[in-house]
């Protein structure tokens, strides 16, 4: 991440109801909303999305076959002003697909952050990056 300012992201329900998500644009082409998953340890993308994104080489497979780099990650905000995410490590999880998730970001992406703060009145995710020294 560019520089340690806070942002804050629209926050968007997923079609089944049941959680809530942001739109995350992954190497300035593809765009998917990804769940909020602060139960998950790590975040994961769906095999689908995993091989279509290796097809548009915008992910790396790391040494392990079932472990990726996820980089150029961005998401805009209500103001359309683009805001860089972490390089994030990803696996890739099947089980995803059945409920119509494409990707979740657990808590390797929050540890990124000093600050998460979700506003239920303006359905936003503030996000305040940790300070670098």
């Amino acid at each position: 991440m560019s520089n340690n300012s806070s942002f804050t992201l629209p926050v968007l329900s997923h079609v089944s109801k049941s959680c809530i998500g942001v739109y995350v644009t992954i190497g300035q082409h593809t765009t998917r909303l990804f769940i909020l998953n602060t139960a998950a340890p790590r975040s994961t993308l769906s095999s689908t999305l995993v091989n279509e994104l290796y097809r548009a080489n915008l992910i790396i497979r790391t040494l392990r076959q079932d472990i990726y780099r996820l980089p150029n990650l961005s998401a805009y905000d209500r103001s359309q002003h683009n805001h860089v995410l972490p390089d994030l490590t990803v696996r890739s999880d099947p089980r995803l697909a059945t409920h119509r998730i494409e990707g979740q970001l657990g808590l390797d992406f929050f540890n990124h952050f000093e600050l998460i703060c979700f506003r239920r009145s303006t359905s936003d995710l503030l996000l305040e990056p940790r300070p670098t020294p």
